[in-house]
Protein backbone atom coordinates (compact mmCIF):
# COMPACT_ATOMS: atom_id res chain seq x y z
CA UNK A 1 0.00 0.00 0.00
CA UNK A 2 1.61 3.64 -0.77
CA UNK A 3 2.82 6.49 1.37
CA UNK A 4 1.13 9.73 1.37
CA UNK A 5 2.22 11.58 -1.23
CA UNK A 6 3.93 13.97 0.96
CA UNK A 7 5.58 11.50 2.96
CA UNK A 8 6.41 10.16 -0.06
CA UNK A 9 8.04 13.56 -2.16
CA UNK A 10 10.09 13.95 1.93
CA UNK A 11 12.05 10.68 1.65
CA UNK A 12 12.15 10.08 -2.41
CA UNK A 13 10.95 6.63 -2.19
CA UNK A 14 7.92 4.57 -1.56
CA UNK A 15 8.83 3.42 1.70
CA UNK A 16 9.44 4.98 5.05
CA UNK A 17 11.58 3.29 6.70
CA UNK A 18 12.39 3.73 10.87
CA UNK A 19 14.82 1.06 11.42
CA UNK A 20 15.72 -0.06 14.86
CA UNK A 21 18.00 -2.65 17.15
CA UNK A 22 16.34 -6.20 16.51
CA UNK A 23 12.83 -5.14 15.25
CA UNK A 24 11.76 -2.10 13.16
CA UNK A 25 8.82 -0.17 11.83
CA UNK A 26 8.82 -0.41 7.88
CA UNK A 27 5.83 1.37 6.52
CA UNK A 28 2.88 3.07 8.35
CA UNK A 29 0.13 4.50 6.01
CA UNK A 30 -3.51 5.55 6.67
CA UNK A 31 -4.46 2.04 7.33
CA UNK A 32 -1.72 -0.06 8.77
CA UNK A 33 1.74 -0.12 10.39
CA UNK A 34 3.85 -3.27 9.16
CA UNK A 35 6.92 -4.60 12.06
CA UNK A 36 9.93 -5.73 10.26
CA UNK A 37 13.23 -7.53 11.94
CA UNK A 38 16.36 -5.18 11.36
CA UNK A 39 19.32 -5.36 13.03
CA UNK A 40 20.12 -0.82 11.92
CA UNK A 41 19.91 1.18 15.29
CA UNK A 42 19.11 4.41 13.58
CA UNK A 43 15.59 6.46 12.69
CA UNK A 44 16.09 7.10 9.08
CA UNK A 45 13.59 9.17 7.27
CA UNK A 46 15.63 10.44 4.36
CA UNK A 47 19.45 11.72 3.40
CA UNK A 48 18.58 15.01 4.46
CA UNK A 49 15.68 15.03 6.74
CA UNK A 50 15.52 13.38 11.14
CA UNK A 51 13.61 13.56 13.59
CA UNK A 52 15.56 13.15 17.32
CA UNK A 53 15.77 13.87 20.88
CA UNK A 54 16.83 17.29 22.62
CA UNK A 55 20.84 18.13 22.52
CA UNK A 56 21.38 16.14 19.65
CA UNK A 57 20.97 18.68 16.90
CA UNK A 58 24.37 20.06 16.62
CA UNK A 59 25.31 16.24 15.80
CA UNK A 60 22.78 15.76 13.23
CA UNK A 61 23.38 18.72 11.11
CA UNK A 62 27.59 17.76 11.22
CA UNK A 63 26.02 14.91 9.85
CA UNK A 64 24.44 17.16 6.67
CA UNK A 65 20.86 16.35 7.88
CA UNK A 66 18.98 19.82 6.61
CA UNK A 67 16.03 19.85 8.24
CA UNK A 68 16.04 18.49 11.93
CA UNK A 69 13.68 18.04 14.65
CA UNK A 70 14.14 18.03 18.23
CA UNK A 71 11.29 16.74 20.73
CA UNK A 72 11.04 17.30 24.68
CA UNK A 73 8.82 14.49 26.40
CA UNK A 74 5.14 15.11 25.53
CA UNK A 75 5.87 17.04 22.65
CA UNK A 76 4.94 15.65 19.30
CA UNK A 77 5.62 16.04 15.54
CA UNK A 78 3.20 15.12 12.66
CA UNK A 79 3.16 14.60 8.93
CA UNK A 80 0.29 13.10 7.03
CA UNK A 81 -1.50 10.81 9.54
CA UNK A 82 1.84 9.79 10.87
CA UNK A 83 2.33 11.15 14.04
CA UNK A 84 5.92 10.98 16.35
CA UNK A 85 5.67 11.76 20.41
CA UNK A 86 8.73 11.72 22.59
CA UNK A 87 8.30 10.11 25.80
CA UNK A 88 10.06 9.34 28.50
CA UNK A 89 12.70 6.42 29.23
CA UNK A 90 14.93 5.27 31.95
CA UNK A 91 18.75 5.45 30.91
CA UNK A 92 21.52 7.99 31.09
CA UNK A 93 22.51 9.59 27.66
CA UNK A 94 26.32 10.18 26.74
CA UNK A 95 29.19 8.56 24.54
CA UNK A 96 32.09 9.38 26.30
CA UNK A 97 33.98 11.04 29.24
CA UNK A 98 32.41 14.24 29.53
CA UNK A 99 29.17 14.30 27.74
CA UNK A 100 26.97 12.54 30.66
CA UNK A 101 23.07 13.34 30.37
CA UNK A 102 24.14 16.37 28.08
CA UNK A 103 20.77 14.97 25.91
CA UNK A 104 17.69 14.04 26.53
CA UNK A 105 16.76 9.76 27.03
CA UNK A 106 13.37 9.46 24.83
CA UNK A 107 11.14 6.57 24.02
CA UNK A 108 9.14 7.10 20.98
CA UNK A 109 5.61 6.64 20.01
CA UNK A 110 4.39 6.46 16.35
CA UNK A 111 0.88 6.80 15.66
CA UNK A 112 -1.19 6.14 12.58
CA UNK A 113 -4.66 6.68 11.70
CA UNK A 114 -5.66 3.29 13.02
CA UNK A 115 -2.46 2.16 14.69
CA UNK A 116 -0.33 3.26 17.72
CA UNK A 117 3.74 1.71 18.17
CA UNK A 118 5.79 2.05 21.30
CA UNK A 119 9.71 1.61 20.86
CA UNK A 120 11.09 1.84 24.17
CA UNK A 121 14.60 2.18 22.83
CA UNK A 122 16.86 0.98 25.92
CA UNK A 123 15.18 0.99 29.12
CA UNK A 124 15.49 -0.24 32.72
CA UNK A 125 11.76 -0.43 33.91
CA UNK A 126 10.11 2.23 36.14
CA UNK A 127 6.57 3.85 37.12
CA UNK A 128 6.79 6.39 34.11
CA UNK A 129 5.46 3.70 32.10
CA UNK A 130 2.10 2.96 33.69
CA UNK A 131 2.35 6.99 33.40
CA UNK A 132 2.69 6.46 29.76
CA UNK A 133 0.14 4.38 29.51
CA UNK A 134 -2.20 6.48 31.33
CA UNK A 135 -1.51 9.82 29.05
CA UNK A 136 -0.69 8.00 25.56
CA UNK A 137 -1.66 4.71 25.30
CA UNK A 138 -2.81 2.22 24.45
CA UNK A 139 -0.48 0.95 22.03
CA UNK A 140 -1.21 -1.83 19.34
CA UNK A 141 2.52 -3.18 19.94
CA UNK A 142 5.51 -2.23 21.74
CA UNK A 143 9.35 -2.51 20.99
CA UNK A 144 10.80 -3.56 24.20
CA UNK A 145 14.63 -4.32 24.76
CA UNK A 146 14.79 -8.21 26.57
CA UNK A 147 19.06 -8.15 26.28
CA UNK A 148 21.93 -7.15 27.76
CA UNK A 149 20.52 -7.13 31.52
CA UNK A 150 23.66 -8.55 33.32
CA UNK A 151 25.21 -7.84 36.18
CA UNK A 152 22.33 -6.24 37.60
CA UNK A 153 24.07 -4.59 39.55
CA UNK A 154 24.91 -2.45 36.91
CA UNK A 155 22.38 -2.83 34.74
CA UNK A 156 19.54 -2.35 36.50
CA UNK A 157 19.76 0.99 36.11
CA UNK A 158 19.53 1.12 32.34
CA UNK A 159 18.46 -2.29 31.13
CA UNK A 160 15.30 -4.57 31.33
CA UNK A 161 15.09 -7.66 32.21
CA UNK A 162 13.17 -9.91 30.11
CA UNK A 163 10.38 -10.24 32.37
CA UNK A 164 10.67 -6.36 33.17
CA UNK A 165 10.30 -6.20 29.23
CA UNK A 166 7.08 -7.74 29.53
CA UNK A 167 5.85 -5.71 32.50
CA UNK A 168 6.95 -2.72 30.66
CA UNK A 169 4.43 -3.84 27.44
CA UNK A 170 1.37 -4.41 30.26
CA UNK A 171 2.52 -0.77 32.08
CA UNK A 172 2.03 0.99 28.82
CA UNK A 173 -0.92 -0.50 27.53
CA UNK A 174 0.79 -2.78 24.85
CA UNK A 175 -1.55 -5.80 22.96
CA UNK A 176 1.71 -7.39 21.94
CA UNK A 177 5.16 -6.78 22.70
CA UNK A 178 8.56 -7.39 20.14
CA UNK A 179 11.67 -8.49 22.02
CA UNK A 180 14.52 -6.76 20.94
CA UNK A 181 18.23 -5.82 22.18
CA UNK A 182 19.24 -9.52 22.22
CA UNK A 183 21.65 -11.63 20.53
CA UNK A 184 23.49 -9.16 18.15
CA UNK A 185 26.05 -8.13 20.01
CA UNK A 186 28.00 -9.62 23.53
CA UNK A 187 27.53 -6.81 25.35
CA UNK A 188 27.02 -8.14 28.66
CA UNK A 189 27.92 -11.81 30.19
CA UNK A 190 24.51 -13.61 30.45
CA UNK A 191 23.55 -16.25 27.97
CA UNK A 192 22.64 -13.61 24.61
CA UNK A 193 20.06 -16.34 23.24
CA UNK A 194 18.21 -17.07 27.07
CA UNK A 195 16.50 -13.62 27.09
CA UNK A 196 13.51 -14.68 23.97
CA UNK A 197 13.04 -17.89 25.92
CA UNK A 198 12.70 -15.97 29.34
CA UNK A 199 10.81 -13.47 27.72
CA UNK A 200 8.12 -16.19 26.37
CA UNK A 201 7.57 -17.49 29.52
CA UNK A 202 7.45 -14.18 31.81
CA UNK A 203 4.66 -13.63 28.78
CA UNK A 204 2.57 -16.71 30.09
CA UNK A 205 3.44 -16.46 33.80
CA UNK A 206 2.49 -12.56 33.55
CA UNK A 207 -0.70 -13.69 31.95
CA UNK A 208 0.11 -11.71 29.19
CA UNK A 209 -0.23 -14.68 26.96
CA UNK A 210 2.46 -16.03 25.58
CA UNK A 211 1.71 -15.30 21.60
CA UNK A 212 1.57 -11.67 22.32
CA UNK A 213 5.10 -11.57 22.87
CA UNK A 214 6.78 -11.50 19.38
CA UNK A 215 10.35 -12.85 19.15
CA UNK A 216 11.26 -12.09 14.94
CA UNK A 217 13.83 -13.71 12.87
CA UNK A 218 15.91 -11.81 10.86
CA UNK A 219 14.09 -10.69 8.18
CA UNK A 220 10.95 -11.68 9.72
CA UNK A 221 7.76 -9.00 8.66
CA UNK A 222 4.96 -9.20 10.68
CA UNK A 223 1.84 -6.54 9.85
CA UNK A 224 -0.57 -6.48 12.49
Amino acid sequence: MPLPESIARLIGRDLLTLRFSAAGLSAATSNSITVNASSSATILLSENFEDTNLGALRLYKRQGFREVIELDWGQDWSLDGLRVTCLPAVHFSGRGAFDRNRTLWASFAFAAPSRKLWFGGDTAPGAVFREIGARAGPFDLALVGIGAYEPRSIMHASHATPEEAVQIARDIGAKAAVGMHWGSIMLTPEDPFKAPHRFKRAALEQQYGEGNAWVMKVGEVRGF
